[in-house]
């Protein structure tokens, strides 16, 4: 073989690499993926008809059942179901007459259009000083392409669909959604009908319980969920791991609504779902100084934490 027909064929392979060189080079940038899961996306592409589906499929052993005080006041409850599927349940309670914090939803940021920049939970936590977060509202633009091609990426704007407000401010619009407000002093009232009046850190989301009763029977798919309730002086942030088959499957809405009814909430609001579901507390030996206390996937990549909206943060007080 001639020197300059084994240049040519050297820059033929690099320009039909490049493409996949690219892909791999946006997934790691995108997601900061942990090693195992860049392994299984690495080895999804390389294999024959491989998708980003197979990595959510693989089944892996569900977690041990866990109980953790993380602050004075803060209870951590991991529960690990098998009926009437692997379900992993993620459940913060703070009881507001001990726990020494302050509560915040994320500020908004622009005017117009759009309200605030995509950024993931651990973002907001490292952003804001916060202890621990979970994803809140629903929000727009949204386009899911796999896990290359989406929309939001981090830094992105995109506007909130129901009301919210972070510290007194009020933002976005009012709509039939219900409502979860935390005032400056931290008494906790929910709305299924928000009208206009005095707001401080404010999220929405559909009211499943109402005075302790179940208020939803939409019988929806099963999915990640996030949601956040009330029993006596207890607020409750609960987690459900989904969309992986073997490990946890999700909860429809009714099952969400009967859980908290079972935690003893008299009110409760269904947050944003699905690949946005992420619950995350502060670690300062962590790289990213946050860790994930549930398993996200978002577009089918276990582990991947999706830039959301905005986010309902607990700060411990000074």
């Amino acid at each position: 073989m001639s020197l300059s027909v084994l240049l040519f064929t050297i820059g033929l392979i690099l320009i039909l690499s490049a493409p996949i060189s690219f892909v791999l080079w946006f997934n790691i940038r995108r997601t900061g993926l942990l090693l195992a899961a860049g392994a299984d996306l690495v080895i999804g592409l390389l294999l024959v008809g491989g998708t980003t589906a197979s990595i959510a499929s693989r089944v892996r052993p569900s977690p041990p059942p866990l109980t953790q005080t993380l602050e004075d006041g803060i209870t951590y409850r991991r529960e690990i179901r098998d009926d009437p599927r692997p379900l992993v349940i993620h459940i913060v309670s703070i009881d507001l007459t001990t726990a020494q914090v302050d509560f915040l939803v994320t500020p908004p940021e622009l005017t117009g259009e759009y309200h605030v920049y995509a950024e993931t939970t651990c973002d907001f936590i490292v952003e804001h000083g916060a202890f621990l977060a979970i994803n809140a509202d629903t929000f727009q633009p949204f386009t899911a392409r796999g896990p290359y091609f989406s929309y939001p990426q981090t830094g992105d704007p995109v506007r909130m669909t129901g009301i919210n407000a972070s510290e007194g401010t009020r933002y976005a619009g009012l709509d039939d959604k219900g409502m979860l407000n935390i005032t400056r002093d931290n008494q906790v009232t929910f709305s299924a009908h928000p009208q206009q009046g005095d707001l401080y850190n404010a999220v929405s989301g559909p009211l499943i319980v109402e005075d302790g009763e179940p208020r939803t029977d939409r019988q929806d798919e099963l999915d990640p969920r996030t949601a956040a309730g009330i029993a006596g002086e207890t607020l409750l942030l609960v987690v459900i791991d989904g969309r992986q088959p073997g490990y946890s499957a999700g909860m429809t809405l009714p099952e969400l609504a009967a859980l908290f009814v079972e935690l003893g909430a008299e009110y409760a609001i269904n947050l944003d779902g699905g690949g946005s579901t992420t619950l995350a507390v502060a670690d300062e030996s962590s790289e990213r100084g946050c860790r994930t206390l549930n398993t996200p996937v978002d577009a089918g990549l276990i582990g991947s934490m999706r830039p959301v909206g905005n986010h309902l943060g607990v700060i411990l007080e000074e």
